[in-house]
């Protein structure tokens, strides 16, 4: 069997069955580790690059050109240019860290000394494969300082803040190396081979090796503590279900499976009466060793984040519903099974829901469809969002073959989601590893979800049961 790490048979080690309530505390020294090893390579990188003698680097052209058309000291130009682009972080919402005040403070003085070191190659060959390596350890610092999240070099925020829009870290590096690069050779800045491939491959090779070393992101400090289905169930006072008759917790006739409770948003965006729309991010892997809760955890805290919802995480393995046994047709609507009227209620007070989903053998996995299947009316009317997870399609299969599910269900999928490949390398101590362009996708689905949450909501106040 193929398992939602995309591996036949294989178990992920190390990834827990139930998650803790809340993270722990990510390690600061570890993330200053890789700020103290990161700098120095990047700050290598660039000597031999520069030592390989076959052009400046892209910014550097910037700089010489500005400098030629200007007549300031290069120097001068370098530090007004930091300054301009510190200025743009602004608008782009970028923080300076530790990590800004370090690059800004050490890569000079590092590359200055690893210049002094480093032997000047003669042959075109040794030029070329310094230019190559150099281009690789200067990823691979990049990667690492980057990843430690104690904020960007200043040149950097640049990438970082347009990954933090939507774009990918690939488009937004090369985006900005290139731009600099045209407007640096237009004022007349000298520009060699090494030059354009550094534009152009710098962005790929961080594209591939940031997820790979960063470090757990920060935790936030809305984790949602697990609570009782009871408790979980009780609506605000007034709130009632799509056939207007209020909504009572039902009687617990069994130990009742823990579920995270309603999370209010830091930034509600609903005021007075009209009540926020309720999300359920589902769990849907059930398995021993299971990657699932490290996904939804990291979904729950963007949804909460993003401000739009009352966010509640519903673990389908701690509800543990059996087999479908209810002998009437959901739609009916006549259970007979305290876990299913459990059920029935939760779902119905949702007002739309995202699905973290792995894909096994090319589809959704069992439990997910037995759960929706449990029940009928209690679905319709409502968007639904997923959040994909598995090997290099990411679960993409399995998405597609829910939606034909969820459709006759009368739920309104949207176009917009989240495909995590390779999902067991992204994942570090139980922890999702922070992605500014996963994020940014997370947040315009949960946008959309909000749109047909409001727009969907007349049909749900006049659902009748089928």
């Amino acid at each position: 069997m193929q398992d939602e790490s995309g591996r036949p048979g294989s178990r992920v080690e190390g990834a827990a069955p139930r998650p803790p309530a809340r993270r722990a505390r990510v390690d600061l020294p570890r993330r200053l580790a890789r700020l103290a090893v990161g700098l120095p390579l990047f700050s290598l990188g660039l000597a031999m690059m520069l030592n390989a003698g076959l052009g400046l680097s892209p910014w550097d052209v910037f700089h010489q050109g500005l400098a030629l058309r200007t007549g300031l000291p290069f120097g001068v130009v370098v530090i007004g240019a930091g300054v301009v682009v510190l200025a743009l972080w602004i608008p782009l919402r970028q923080r300076p860290g530790i990590g800004t005040v370090l690059n800004i403070a050490s890569v000079g003085v590092l590359t200055e000394a690893a210049l002094t070191v480093l032997p000047e190659p003669a042959h075109p060959a040794a030029r070329a494969a310094f230019l190559l390596a150099g281009l690789l350890i200067n990823a691979i610092g990049l990667g690492l300082y980057l990843g430690a999240g104690l904020g960007p070099g200043p040149r950097d925020g640049l990438m970082t803040g347009l990954a933090a829009r939507g774009w990918t870290i690939r488009r937004a590096r090369t985006g900005v190396e290139v731009g600099v690069l045209a407007i640096g050779w237009l004022l007349g800045g000298t520009v060699g081979i090494g030059t354009v491939l550094y534009a152009v491959g710098i962005g790929p090779l961080l594209q591939v090796l940031l997820p790979r070393l960063s470090g757990p992101p920060h935790p936030r400090d809305h984790e949602p503590a697990a609570a009782a289905l009871g408790g979980a169930l009780d609506p605000p006072p007034d709130r009632r279900d799509r056939r207007g008759a209020p909504i009572t917790a039902a009687p617990q006739q069994r130990r009742p499976a823990p579920l995270a409770p309603p999370v209010p948003s830091p930034t509600p965006l609903h005021s007075g009466e009209v009540p926020m729309p309720v999300l359920h991010v589902i769990v849907a892997s059930t398995r021993p060793g299971r990657l699932g809760p490290a996904v939804a955890r990291w979904c729950t805290d963007v949804a909460v984040d993003h401000g739009g919802f009352e966010v509640r995480t519903v673990d389908l393995g701690e509800l543990a519903l059996p087999f479908l046994d209810e002998p009437e047709h959901p739609a009916a609507g006549r259970y007979r099974h305290q876990h299913t009227k459990d059920w029935s209620a939760l779902v119905d007070s949702a007002d739309a829901f995202v699905f973290v989903m792995p894909e096994y053998n090319f589809g959704f996995n069992a439990v997910v469809k037995n759960a929706v299947d449990f029940l009928y009316s209690e679905w319709h009317y409502k968007p639904v969002g997923f959040v994909s997870y598995g090997m290099t399609s990411g679960g993409l299969r399995a998405v597609q073959m829910l939606k034909q599910v969820v459709t006759t269900l009368k739920m309104s999928p949207v176009t917009e989601a989240v495909s995590i490949p390779f999902v067991s390398e992204q994942i570090q101590d139980g922890v999702l590893l922070d992605d500014p362009a996963r994020t940014a996708a997370c947040t315009r689905m949960l946008d959309e979800l909000g749109r047909l949450s409001a727009a969907l909501a007349p049909l749900r106040s006049e659902r009748v049961p089928s």
